[in-house]
């Protein structure tokens, strides 16, 4: 289990690399058989963090099977998400995913809400779904944080969104939910500092939880 110590990550007392591979789609692209391919071939590689989305991204290919994060109504324009109703199947299959990682001895990064799920963001010109409303973003959250706890994941708030030029409220709002309100392994890592042993300059993060 990783762990925070000052301003980097250890895992099992020690200072932890994170090195991270990104399958961003995988929880609606891949087939089973595939993700055990990549996970083999990434853990030869020595990498040791998967990033994935949880949802479903906005420009992700497009697959025969529909894999939907929750009830979903199909339009000319894209597709209507009713946020109140979390598809079973789908998330029982992204836990299955989720548990390849972690027996492949690899960290899983989730990323909560990419972009096109987040109110007021530059990106709502662009998607083909309709955002998650701010009151759905409580429900959601504890669902997913509960659900996969067990596999001690790394949370990524959200990605493609630049919080500083989008709606005030956004930030404040999707970070308010984050795992850390459920009492969850979640305290904010707004700098991740490389091994002692590197002189290279530490990479930033806006925040991970």
């Amino acid at each position: 289990m990783l762990t925070v110590k000052q301003q980097h990550l250890e895992k099992d007392g020690r200072p932890f690399f994170y090195l991270a591979d990104t399958a961003w789609s995988a929880l609606t692209n891949a087939e089973l058989s595939d993700w055990e391919y990549y996970l083999t071939k990434r853990e030869s590689q020595g990498f040791n963090v998967i990033q994935i989305n949880l949802l479903r991204q906005w420009d992700a290919s497009p697959v025969a099977a529909k894999r939907e994060p929750f009830a979903v109504t199909y339009t000319e324009q894209g597709y209507v998400y009713d946020y109140q109703q979390l598809n079973e199947d789908y998330f029982a299959r992204a836990e299955k995913m989720i548990q390849m990682v972690v027996d492949y001895g690899m960290v899983p990064a989730l990323v909560l809400l990419w972009a096109n799920y987040v109110p007021g963001t530059w990106m709502k010109e662009l998607i083909h779904n309709n955002p998650m409303p701010f009151d759905q973003l409580h429900p959601y959250v504890e669902a997913v944080t509960r659900r996969f706890q067990k596999y001690h994941p790394l949370y990524l708030v959200s990605g493609d969104v630049n919080f500083p030029d989008d709606d005030p409220k956004t930030l404040g709002e999707i970070t308010r939910y984050t795992p850390r309100s459920y009492g969850f392994y979640a305290r904010p890592i707004p700098r991740l500092s490389l091994p002692s042993t590197s002189t290279a300059k530490a990479p930033t993060y806006r925040r991970a939880c």
